[in-house]
């Protein structure tokens, strides 16, 4: 644009300066020079419209752009996996049966965790053998055995004097702790001990009776009665243990009826016995005694 206008306005001004130049006369000179001067504004209309029509031209070119739409995308979706193959889940015979297992799991635990409370803990006993009471706290086992077989005469005899003192302590010890307990305690912790003996067959030395002179005896019925008889009596010692029970039961079934019903009358006494003690040693009424016939050995 600005090229052009400056070879129009070069070109305007030869044609005005070639009339100036050549005219003869100076009265005509400054005549054509006033006239140029004159028609310069014709000259400034010129670039006017020159500059209007190349603007016009320039802007009606340019392209109208159109404004463009954000089209948003649309999230894809994932596509769903396959189905696992494998085992089918399990039907609600199963569930039910899975979760009887569980609840019955659970109530085994709680139960030996009841018992184990029910069973009570003894006191911690000392140790009572020399070995043991040499070896402690003398590292491992080994050496410690062998060097209790060369321990003097002297040292031993220590020994022997501890592990009696040991032992004597551990009684005493006892005692005191079953008189912490009422008898009804320890018998329901004998019960529950023989329980835990048979669920931990292992462990059925940790679970021993405690021996309670305060417990009550069992009552005995005919037949146990008349063996204990013939038992003090001597009359089967001779046999082995087997043969005695034996000959025991053979006895007894040859007896006469009259002795049977002396027995008898030792057992209803007996019961008696028991049911009498029961009550003021334990405080409470003795369950029901299924009835033990004789006749039934």
């Amino acid at each position: 644009m600005v090229f052009k206008l400056t070879q129009c306005g070069r070109f305007v001004f030869r044609r005005f300066n070639s009339r100036v130049l050549y005219v003869p006369s100076s009265g005509l000179r400054t005549e054509v020079i006033a006239s140029s001067f004159a028609a310069r504004p014709s000259v400034e209309g010129l670039f006017r419209s020159l500059s209007l029509s190349n603007s016009y031209a320039t802007t009606a070119a340019k392209p109208k752009t159109k404004a463009k739409k954000t089209v948003k995308k649309k999230a894809s979706k994932k596509p769903t996996p396959p189905p696992k193959r494998g085992r089918p889940g399990k039907s609600d015979k199963e569930k039910k049966a899975e979760k009887k297992e569980k609840e019955a799991k659970a109530q085994a635990k709680e139960d030996l965790k009841n018992l184990k409370e029910a069973a009570l803990t003894p006191p911690k006993r000392l140790p009572t053998s020399k070995i043991s009471i040499f070896s402690a706290g003398k590292g491992p086992l080994v050496e410690s055995v062998k060097a209790f077989k060369e321990i003097s005469a002297f040292q031993a005899e220590e020994l022997e004097q501890t592990a009696e003192k040991n032992a004597e302590t551990n009684r005493h010890n006892l005692e005191q702790w079953i008189e912490s307990h009422t008898p009804l305690e320890i018998r329901n912790a004998n019960a529950a001990r023989r329980k835990l003996r048979r669920i931990l067959p292992k462990k059925s030395r940790t679970y021993g009776a405690i021996k309670d002179d305060r417990q009550v005896k069992a009552p005995r019925n005919a037949y146990l009665l008349y063996s204990l008889d013939k038992h003090n009596s001597g009359e089967f010692n001779h046999l082995p243990a087997k043969e005695r029970i034996a000959e025991t039961a053979r006895s007894w079934k040859n007896a006469s009826e009259s002795e049977k019903e002396r027995y008898k009358a030792l057992q209803e006494e007996d019961r008696t016995r028991y049911i009498n003690e029961y009550k003021s040693t334990y405080g409470e009424e003795p369950k029901m005694l299924e009835s033990s016939d004789a006749e039934d050995f």
